[in-house]
């Protein structure tokens, strides 16, 4: 698998619980550095990433 390049946007809490398998993924490759090109992830994690407000544009590689 390869990330694609993610543009820059809000999420709202209502959005999130739709999408949480693919956040708990993102957080898992930021995790383990796994950050291409060396783009800033800015993010704010609660206790079920309801609190994850915005993603600059990032490229992730497995």
């Amino acid at each position: 698998e390869t990330w694609g390049v993610y543009t820059e946007y809000i999420v709202l809490s209502s959005e999130i619980q739709t999408v949480n398998e693919i956040w708990e993924v993102w957080i898992v490759e930021l995790a383990t550095s796994r950050v291409a090109h060396g783009e800033t992830l800015l993010y704010n994690i609660g206790s079920s990433f309801s609190n994850i407000k915005k993603h600059r544009t990032t490229n992730f590689m497995p």
